[in-house]
């Protein structure tokens, strides 16, 4: 059985509190708008899978920090890629990988999930669109 404090503050691209049931899951990139990059694409997965295993979580509010929910594409945390047709297939490998993971978990989730959406979604807006609720703020 996962635990709320074996993974509260397990992951860097997001703080967690809860209290009641009511798990909120904030994105970030250090305390900022969260800036996509390999950090989120690995951890969102393993979060996911956590969170949706804790039977203490009852509902989720998945929002963000500062003017956008999701702001740009953070090239330091991705780090020097290669153009897409020059990639190996063992790139290619963990990124359907780490992308299947994140999807799969996120949709495991048996209890409602609620996106509070904070502004604008230039980057992975599916991360909202497959919450049960999605209110923009």
């Amino acid at each position: 059985m996962t635990t709320f404090d074996s993974y509260a503050s397990k992951y860097r691209h997001l703080r967690m509190e809860r209290r009641d049931g009511i798990l909120q899951i904030t994105l970030h990139s250090d305390g900022q708008t969260l800036r996509w990059g390999s950090g989120p694409h690995g951890e969102f997965g393993p979060a996911f899978r956590d969170i949706g295993a804790d039977p203490d979580n009852k509902v989720i509010i998945m929002t963000g920090v500062g003017d956008a929910f999701i702001e740009a594409v953070d090239s330091s945390n991705v780090g020097k890629r290669l153009p897409t047709s020059e990639m190996s297939p063992r790139t290619w490998n963990q990124i359907y990988w780490n992308v299947k993971q994140l999807l799969m978990n996120l949709l495991e989730i048996e209890v409602p999930m609620i996106a509070a959406v904070n502004g604008p979604v230039s980057i992975h807006a599916e991360l909202a669109v497959l919450c049960d609720i999605v209110l923009a703020c």
